[in-house]
């Protein structure tokens, strides 16, 4: 095995826990750990003094969160078409500039609720949004995937491959996705591109979306009939970097709320220079 990728890395003291690169000299032969504790953990020893310098697990690239993210394409003949349509073209036909917000949040925060109406207001402006639902698309391209944090990234990255497409078409992209992790949340705005993506925040604390619960999945949670729900059976990164916070449980009536969380959304987009006048 060759040394360890040290570069700019703090030393670790006993017992610390930290995430490391290795060089092997060849290819190893390994299960996922969550697959095979047996052959899927490993331990580090020091070949001068024979004690164990480390031990860790080995992680499927679909375990590690990463996912499909960075993956190379398949296939070596792979020629795009070139456009017909210029994006100024689309932009002056459309009245608007393509652009993409994720609305994140605890299931039943109110993220879909708020994009459909920002929807429905810029149809009634005479521009074009689009809602790309993270459950509804997994009636469809996402229905081989469960609700693991690696299938919840890889749904998202779907998810945000689609806004991209959508995007260059010249539409306005109204994404709804729990997206619990910050690391990959980070993914889809590098996917999109940073000029032409906005994260919501919908903050809706997990007791108001308990009580709220539109489709039953806290009581089945509490039931023990399903599994792997965020801010319930692993934690929600909350969100640093958000381009605006929506508390839509403290916007009051829930018709008041909606027409608040509406108008906050569009300036968002009026001060990104998203809708022409």
């Amino acid at each position: 095995m060759n040394t360890l990728d040290r570069s700019a890395a703090p030393a670790l003291a006993l017992n610390d826990i930290g995430q490391v690169r290795i060089r092997t000299s060849r290819p190893l032969v390994y299960d996922g750990y969550t697959k095979n504790r047996a052959t899927g953990a490993f331990i580090l020893i020091d070949r001068l003094t024979n004690m164990t310098a480390g031990a860790g697990m080995l992680l499927d690239p679909s375990e590690a969160g990463d996912g499909h993210w960075q993956d190379t394409p398949q296939g070596g003949h792979l020629a795009p078409s070139g456009r017909v349509v210029s994006a100024e073209e689309r932009e002056k036909r459309l009245g608007q500039k393509p652009f993409t917000i994720l609305f994140t949040g605890l299931s039943g925060s109110g993220k879909t609720e708020i994009a459909r109406a920002v929807e429905r207001r810029l149809f009634d402006l005479g521009r074009f949004g689009a809602v790309v639902d993270g459950p509804a698309l997994r009636s469809g391209m996402s229905r081989d995937l469960g609700f693991s944090r690696a299938d919840r990234s890889e749904n998202l990255r779907r998810g945000m491959e689609l806004a991209k497409a959508m995007n260059e078409i010249g539409l306005v992209v109204l994404a709804s996705f729990t997206a619990p992790d910050a690391s990959v949340r980070a993914k889809a705005r590098e996917l999109v591109g940073g000029a032409q993506f906005a994260l919501v925040h919908v903050s809706t604390p997990l007791d108001a979306c308990r009580r709220r619960d539109p489709v039953g999945l806290y009581r089945d949670a509490a039931q023990g009939s399903v599994k792997d729900v965020p801010g319930v059976d692993f934690e929600y990164d909350q969100p640093s970097d958000a381009d605006l916070t929506i508390p839509f449980h403290d916007l009051g009536a829930p018709d008041v709320a909606i027409r608040t969380a509406v108008e906050r959304v569009m300036a968002l987009l009026d001060a990104r220079g998203v809708i022409r006048k």
